[in-house]
C-alpha cells in the first residue's frame, strides 16, 4: 500500500465502469476521482491534479485522443501520465494513443486487478524519478 494517497482521475462515460474502477482504486489505497467527459476530465485534471489519469477513448464532446493531447500540450499536466482505456481493438487506435503521448494501453473488456497493477508500475516508477 502505498504511504500517501495517490489521486488517479477516470475519465469515463460509461457510470459503471467508472463505479467499478474506482472501487478497486480505493481498494489499492489510492484516491479515486472522475469525470463524465472530455471536457470535464481537462478541467478536472488542470483543477485536481492527478498522479495519474485513466482515459477512454470513446468519449462524447471531445474524445479520448483529443484530451490527451490537449494534456499533453498543457504546461500544467503535461507530466500527468495517462492508461487509455478503450473496447477499440485495432492496432491503429492503439498506435494514435501512444503518438497522442499515453504511457500505457489496456483493452475492455479488462481486469480490475490488472489495471491496477498497471497504475501502480506508473506510480511507482513517478515516485523513482522524482
Amino acid at each position: 500500500m502505498p504511504d500517501k494517497k495517490k489521486k488517479v482521475l477516470i475519465i469515463d462515460d460509461e457510470k459503471n465502469l467508472v463505479a467499478l474502477v474506482a472501487l478497486h482504486i480505493r481498494m489499492a489505497g489510492h484516491d479515486p476521482i472522475y469525470a463524465l467527459d472530455g471536457e470535464q476530465g481537462l478541467l478536472s485534471a488542470e483543477e485536481k491534479k492527478p498522479d495519474v489519469i485513466i482515459l477512454d477513448l470513446m468519449l462524447p464532446e471531445i474524445d479520448g485522443l483529443e484530451v490527451c493531447r490537449r494534456i499533453r500540450a498543457n504546461p500544467n499536466i503535461k507530466d500527468i501520465p495517462i492508461i487509455m482505456l478503450t473496447a477499440q481493438v485495432g492496432i491503429e487506435s492503439r498506435l494514435k494513443g501512444f503518438e497522442m503521448g499515453a504511457d500505457d494501453y489496456v483493452m475492455k473488456p479488462f481486469s480490475p486487478k490488472e489495471l491496477v497493477a498497471r497504475v501502480n508500475r506508473i506510480l511507482a516508477r513517478a515516485a523513482h524519478v522524482l
